[in-house]
């Protein structure tokens, strides 16, 4: 299972996610009175890591999800938007984005309703948000 991993006490709202981490991750950094940690299935920590969804979670520390719609209207978009990541963070995360950059994005059709980190799947770059530890 993987973990998401929330601000304490904020349940019902959105933008209270600190961190996403696989199940193997060093989570010790975040197992004090500041977190609140909750399980996640493979399928939504790869929903919220891809960006397709939002997360936060209730009362009862039931996960709640928002779809995270983008559509780029054109190629022109498309490589505007890319190009304007700054490659700052995490050395994966800059890692990520450089390869990103370097990719040919002339195939797609537009628009296209997809995320930034689904493209970079896409095209080969192992994605890894700038919010996800290991």
């Amino acid at each position: 299972m993987a973990k998401f991993i929330f601000t304490k006490n904020n349940p019902g709202i959105t933008g209270t996610l600190h961190v996403v981490a696989q199940d193997n991750a060093n989570l010790q950094a975040y197992n004090d009175v500041s977190y609140n940690i909750i399980n996640a299935s493979t399928d939504q920590y790869n929903d919220v890591r891809l960006e397709k969804k939002e997360v936060y979670y209730d009362e009862n520390n039931n996960l709640l999800f928002n779809d995270t719609p983008l559509t780029i209207d054109s190629l022109e978009t498309l490589t505007t938007i890319v190009n304007s990541i700054k490659e700052e963070g995490r050395e994966a995360y800059v890692a990520s984005v450089k390869s990103l950059k370097t990719k040919d994005f002339s195939t797609y059709t537009f628009p296209l309703t997809k995320t930034l980190p689904e493209i970079a799947e896409e095209k080969g770059v192992t994605w890894v948000g700038a919010n996800e530890i290991f």
